[in-house]
């Protein structure tokens, strides 16, 4: 599947910074590619991501990601 902005939320925002909530059934594999977040226009360098990821075949897995150059980098593993 593909990036899909219904699932992206606010969850806190100051200053430059802003933090979201994604929610997806895609694979990690997936979501780590490096045009997934392309079409996320309202995503910025620097913002924090946190990803739950929700599929038939992982267990649901939630991590954080820093944003740099619309691809997600782990911050925690």
């Amino acid at each position: 599947m593909t990036f899909c902005s219904h699932h992206l939320k606010i969850v806190a925002s100051a200053g430059n910074f802003t933090l979201w909530h994604y929610h997806t059934s895609d694979k990690k594999q997936e979501i780590l590619k490096n045009d997934y977040f392309e079409k996320a226009c309202c995503i910025k360098n620097g913002d924090i991501l946190i990803i739950e990821n929700n599929n038939n075949e992982e267990k649901i897995n939630i991590q954080l990601y820093a944003l740099t150059d619309k691809k997600p980098i782990a911050l925690l593993q």
